[in-house]
């Protein structure tokens, strides 16, 4: 298990991520945290500029809270898209040889993470803790499930972030004049969409940053979170929805993708729940025997693609 941090704007590298790396190290959960000097080290109102649109956005920070929007002429999304793609750099060199991590994200961090995720396919995490953010409340997460990519996602929002309340009081003037796609997900309701995989959190007297320095909170919520979710923690607990809920879509993906690549085949939606179904007990029974050191996400690549060969040489 890999924990991954993404911290969001005006954060120094001594910051919140150095102070709970000790959560996670208690319980020997390997940790990384993620630091981009681009945007890490500016504050809100650097990050949000749109270039020749200058002289409205000072007109508009003069009169809102928003702040002072980003100086590059290339604009926001471009901006964005630098981020992402850094982002995606790391990622690659640390992480995609590895287990999935599970990745605690915060403000503008989480519209990296999303982004990357919507962006790159090949993106894939365990599991996904939002904190204060940013991401639109319309994002698509029933896909980013379905397509594998994560788990399972927790959204944690604070009723008294006015960070994300100046934003999401500007929302149609970012998008529309400015072209800048971002969300409120960080306030009450969150996101629109419910789906089994998402747990959306309101924690009534949490500001913007409270979620990191509360005392305990790391402890209490998100290594519960990443403990009580990993393949063998679901298994021992013996909740079938559960393992459903956590491992099914993953499960499937993987299915889809042994099948496709194996037989030049695309596996149609009643054959992939089928094996889906007929898979799913020989892979829990056969991880109680499952050999110390293969690594989850190993164990199910193999197990799925032995399944696959014997229900194909029996069809």
């Amino acid at each position: 298990m890999h924990v991954l941090t993404v911290h969001g704007v005006n954060t120094t590298k001594d910051s919140w991520q150095d102070h709970i790396s000790q959560v996670f190290a208690d319980q020997e959960v390997a940790y990384t945290a993620y630091h981009d000097r681009v945007y890490g080290e500016k504050t809100i109102v650097d990050t949000l500029q749109v270039g020749k649109f200058g002289p409205i956005i000072r007109a508009i920070r003069e009169t809102s809270n928003i702040g002072a929007l980003l100086t590059r002429d290339s604009g926001f999304r471009a901006f964005l898209d630098q981020r992402v793609n850094a982002f995606v750099r790391f990622y690659c060199q640390r992480h995609q040889s590895t287990a999935p991590p599970v990745v605690i994200a915060h403000s503008f961090g989480s519209l990296v993470v999303s982004k990357a995720l919507e962006k790159y396919p090949y993106i894939i995490f365990d599991s996904l803790i939002l904190l204060g953010a940013v991401v639109p409340r319309s994002f698509n997460w029933e896909r980013i499930v379905t397509r594998g990519q994560v788990r399972l996602i927790r959204n944690e929002m604070a009723e008294k972030d006015t960070v994300v309340q100046a934003l999401r009081a500007n929302i149609w003037w970012l998008r529309n004049l400015f072209d800048i796609h971002i969300g409120s997900c960080g306030l009450p309701p969150g996101f629109k969409k419910e789906i089994p995989q998402l747990t959306q959190v309101v924690f009534p007297d949490f500001e913007h940053s409270d979620y990191h320095t509360a005392e305990g909170h790391a402890r209490q919520y998100w290594l519960e979170f990443v403990l009580n979710n990993t393949l063998s923690a679901v298994i021992k607990s013996g909740n079938r929805n559960a393992f459903d809920i956590a491992f099914g879509p993953k499960i499937r993906s993987l299915i889809a993708d042994t099948y496709s690549r194996q037989y030049r085949e695309v596996l149609e939606f009643d054959l992939l729940e089928s094996i889906y179904q007929y898979a799913k007990e020989p892979i829990i029974n056969a991880y109680q025997k499952k050999e110390q050191g293969l690594s989850d996400e190993l164990f199910l690549v193999q197990r799925i693609a032995n399944l696959v060969n014997l229900l194909k040489q029996r069809s």
